[in-house]
């Protein structure tokens, strides 16, 4: 199927590893001109240049924090500029997991703002960016990449939660932003673009596979076996690759998707046993 996306230009904030250069290489492969953003210049730009050789498609890494407004409104003008435009925006950044975890009355009020900064208010910063120029030409694809702990409470061992306490901020942060795609998609749709929000649950990256070579180290455990583990609750019994989250979100940034719009797609491997509709 001819996806119909040669010649579009994207934006993908938090491309510069895991998912989001995923997602950047392959919208590259159908032909997309792609701008990478994040906070660290070496990194980004290297992925930029390792896409570029890999796919032949023009592509750009740009140094930004989702943060700070003038940085986000820098990018998208940098990206304009050599592109001619933006159609498509995928909104990557975030802590991966997370940031403030219980026990309740531990709770730091600015861990869980922090996590609200960057992967809601991030968002947000980027398609009131993005829209002007989406609107000029009429189409546009705004794309809302957020963890499956939107959909359910959640507690794991991690990097920043050692004792495995539930998470108070990751859901919350990503609820946030599957209400900014359903409302973007009801005041946008008439100008021809589409928001929708694309639900990873635990998927095969590099720092994911570091933080559980780091969890095997202190308890002992195989790393076959943690794999096996975390991915215990999902319908096909293996964690999804991040590449496979990049074809579902592709998908969704092509023409051929113009029927969906302020939709919740999870990309999970079928993680967990809730029933939604």
């Amino acid at each position: 199927m001819d996806l119909g996306l040669a010649g579009k230009t994207a934006l993908v904030t938090g491309g510069s590893k895991g998912i989001g250069s995923a997602i950047g290489a392959a919208l590259a492969r159908e032909g997309v001109r792609v701008a990478l953003c994040a906070r660290t210049t070496a990194e980004v730009e290297q992925t930029a240049r390792r896409i570029a050789e890999g796919t032949g498609s023009e592509t750009l890494g740009l140094t930004g924090d989702v943060t700070r407004r003038e940085d986000i409104e820098r990018v998208v003008e940098e990206a304009s500029h050599r592109f001619g435009g933006i159609d498509i925006l995928v909104s990557n950044a975030g802590v991966p997991g997370g940031i403030g975890f219980g026990p309740i009355d531990r709770i730091e009020d600015a861990n869980v703002m922090k996590d609200v900064e960057t992967k809601f208010l991030g968002t947000l910063r980027a398609a009131r960016a993005v829209v002007p120029h989406m609107k000029r030409q009429g189409w546009g694809r705004i794309i809302g990449i957020v963890g499956l702990s939107a959909r359910y409470s959640s507690r794991y061992v991690g990097d920043r939660n050692p004792d495995g306490n539930y998470n108070y901020s990751g859901g919350p942060r990503n609820l946030a932003v599957i209400h900014l795609m359903r409302t973007l998609s009801h005041e946008l749709g008439r100008d021809g673009i589409t928001a929708n929000a694309v639900l990873p649950g635990a998927t095969r990256t590099v720092d994911l596979d570091a933080m559980l070579g780091r969890r095997s180290d202190r308890e002992g455990k195989s790393l076959d076996a943690l794999r096996q583990e975390t991915s215990s609750m999902n319908a096909i019994g293996r964690w999804v690759d991040a590449e496979e989250v990049a074809d579902v979100v592709t998908f969704i940034a092509s023409p051929r998707s113009s029927s969906i719009s302020g939709e919740v797609i999870a990309a999970s491997g079928g993680a967990g046993l809730g029933v939604f509709i």
